[in-house]
């Protein structure tokens, strides 16, 4: 089947769980985040969390979570891309394996560097599945990170300024 760089043009979504669990402003965030990754690698991807129209509210903090990623990427990202050169990626295996690397990277607490950095292993996955044909599981790996940070990371932020909060990270001290 030909896929022409378009995903989710009326196909059904997978998600591997309850989408109830999504907060709309992380779906929001996550989405736009791997649309604009996506798009900067060729592909035009439609996210599956955000109903058409409804805007992305955290379209500032999206830009400075993109410029803190873009940082992050210039220094990190061979490494990105041999974790997922290693990974087994399947349909059945994402989520869990999302939710492992998660564990493993906020296994020592919450910092907006790591919470940068887990979106940047997203994108790098789902940039890995789009150079593979795997456009199903982009889906999965957008539902996945947006159920982990609503369930896991979601307090944190809002206890921390919200998204808004990662306007104010320092580039300069970032990466330490």
């Amino acid at each position: 089947m030909e896929n022409n760089g378009i995903a989710n043009s009326g196909s059904e979504i997978t998600t591997n769980g309850d989408r109830n669990s999504i907060d709309s402003g992380v779906a929001d965030v996550v989405s736009e985040f791997l649309q604009h990754k996506l798009s900067q690698n060729g592909y035009q991807w439609n996210s599956p969390l955000i109903t058409r129209g409804a805007g992305n509210r955290h379209a500032k903090a999206g830009t400075a979570l993109c410029a803190l990623a873009d940082e992050f990427v210039s220094h990190y990202k061979d490494q990105f891309q041999d974790m997922c050169d290693q990974l087994d990626i399947r349909a059945d295996t994402m989520k869990p394996t999302i939710e492992g690397v998660a564990n493993e990277l906020f296994g020592e607490g919450i910092k907006w560097s790591r919470i940068v950095a887990f979106f940047v292993f997203g994108s790098e996955l789902a940039v890995h599945c789009k150079d593979r044909n795997s456009f199903d599981l982009i889906n999965i790996i957008a539902y996945s990170q947006s159920a982990y940070i609503s369930e896991k990371l979601l307090p944190w932020i809002n206890d921390h300024g919200g998204w808004i909060g990662v306007e104010g990270v320092n580039h300069t001290n970032f990466l330490t």
